[in-house]
């Protein structure tokens, strides 16, 4: 059995404080971190709580592909997108038609008088409603898959399409959002069949299909 001298006694005295020293520290120091943790996270949400998410037109895409003679695909785009996201999730797109590019400049004229006829409808209009609190729960980094009920509006006509798309938190104040999946696109049913006729008399061709793939990279930035 170990005699405990006054000596021993004082320096259990200062073990015990010393530990208890440390414990107090370490307990600080992770409170801090958690705090820390907490903030950061807390200020991702309220980054985006107030203001409005507008569309970054120069780092988003929406691209479109067509079929000619039944087995000849290629890829279009168009240049030229606004729009933006509100507090209450309304998410409109508008996409500039005269903006059509095929690569061929000849097409891309055909394209704008003979069927999307700019001078008349300038402009294709998509909206949906986002759930924008699940977005700004998203740390950057992190992404989710959304499903959406898209509302298009082009040439006089108006369809309603289903669409998954991913979003992906970037920062504070970035979103990114691309498809899943391209959105097919029926022309017919937006009354661009007539339009579609003319493009395959003056190019030659047996068909150009109705059936149109529609892909979208869209980034949003917070204004406030």
């Amino acid at each position: 059995m170990a005699i405990c001298t006054g000596r021993n006694r004082f320096a259990l005295r200062i073990g015990a404080l010393s530990l208890f020293w440390l414990v107090l520290v370490s307990g600080a120091v992770a409170a801090s971190g958690g705090d820390a943790t907490a903030k950061s996270a807390k200020s991702h949400r309220v980054a985006g709580a107030a203001g409005h998410w507008r569309l970054d037109s120069a780092r988003s895409t929406l691209g479109f592909a067509s079929v000619k003679n039944a087995t000849v695909g290629e890829g279009h785009q168009f240049t030229r997108l606004t729009g933006g996201i509100s507090n209450a999730g309304v998410a409109r797109l508008g996409v500039d038609l005269a903006s059509v590019d095929t690569g061929i400049e000849i097409r891309d004229q055909r394209m704008r008088e003979l069927l999307f006829e700019v001078t008349r409808f300038a402009e294709a209009r998509v909206q949906t409603q986002v759930s924008l609190p699940e977005v700004l729960k998203l740390a950057p980094g992190q992404t989710l898959l959304m499903p959406l009920e898209l509302q298009l509006a082009v040439h006089g006509g108006e369809t309603t399409l289903g669409a998954t798309v991913r979003v992906q938190r970037l920062s504070a104040t970035r979103v990114l959002v691309s498809t899943v999946r391209p959105v097919v696109v029926n022309a017919d049913a937006l009354g661009l069949a007539e339009g579609i006729e003319r493009l395959r008399i003056i190019a030659g061709l047996q068909t150009i299909s109705p059936v149109v793939p529609v892909s979208l990279v869209l980034e949003f930035r917070l204004e406030r």
